[in-house]
């Protein structure tokens, strides 16, 4: 009888066991289930965070980027003006310019200028006499700002030029062939003017420039001339301009 109920108390034990055993593996997988969802969801806000820190970052690298890019602008220009040379005997002439103009930093710009005037001649200037002279200079200018806060910009003005001389004598007939002309030359400006913005892609300017300029008469056709002191003039040039630039 005993062994009978010994057999039952280990038959009882036996299930008892059964139960709790699977019931407490159960658990112990559903909280490696949980934890294991929880660090997927704590990796993946950290891959989610990184990846907007990384978008924010390049973000800014791209805005920084166009901000300096909006640093260097560059301008198309047009002017018109007065140009004259300072020497005895030459008259006064209209003036008119097309340019390019870019920024190297907020007060240091480059200026490519091509400009053309014609003045009259009289009987006094110097070994050319009465006619008229016309002056295509391509010149390369440096302008130097001295404040960088708009909208008004005063700036100094250094550059080179190349003139492209042609006068034509007075009393020229049709046909004619011109026995004398003034050499191209190189020549040093300096100057100084103003730009006033009226808008961020919209500028007035003011300037006034002093050229240089010394040549001399040659016989046309002859390159290897070699001037005397009586053929060498020195038409060194004023111009006064009002223009128009267009930042883009």
């Amino acid at each position: 009888m005993k062994t009978k109920r010994g057999q039952g108390k280990i038959l009882l034990l036996a299930l008892g066991m059964c139960v709790l055993i699977p019931s407490w593996g159960l658990g112990k997988i559903k909280d490696l289930q949980a934890k294991s969802g929880q660090d997927w969801r704590t990796l993946s806000a950290d891959f989610h965070l990184a990846r907007d820190s990384g978008f924010a970052l390049s973000t800014g690298l791209a805005d920084e980027k166009t901000t300096n890019e909006k640093k260097n602008k560059v301008a198309m220009e047009v002017s018109a003006g007065l140009a004259t040379y300072t020497s005895k005997g030459y008259g006064g002439g209209f003036r008119y310019g097309l340019g390019l103009l870019t920024h190297l930093s907020k007060r240091v710009a480059l200026e490519f200028l091509l400009e053309r005037y014609t003045v009259s001649v009289d009987k006094e200037a110097e070994e050319l006499g009465a006619g008229k002279l016309q002056a295509t200079p391509l010149q390369f200018n440096l302008h130097l700002c001295f404040t960088a806060d708009k909208p008004l910009i005063p700036y100094a003005l250094l550059g080179v030029s190349f003139y492209f001389f042609h006068f034509q004598p007075e009393g020229l007939e049709e046909g004619e062939e011109q026995e004398e002309d003034l050499v191209d030359r190189f020549s040093l400006l300096f100057g100084g003017g103003a730009e006033y913005h009226v808008s961020k892609k919209v500028a007035f300017h003011a300037e006034l420039r002093y050229g240089l300029v010394k040549t001399w008469v040659a016989p046309v056709g002859e390159s290897d001339f070699e001037p005397d002191e009586e053929t060498k003039i020195t038409p060194n040039s004023l111009v006064v301009s009002l223009g128009l630039r267009y930042y883009f």
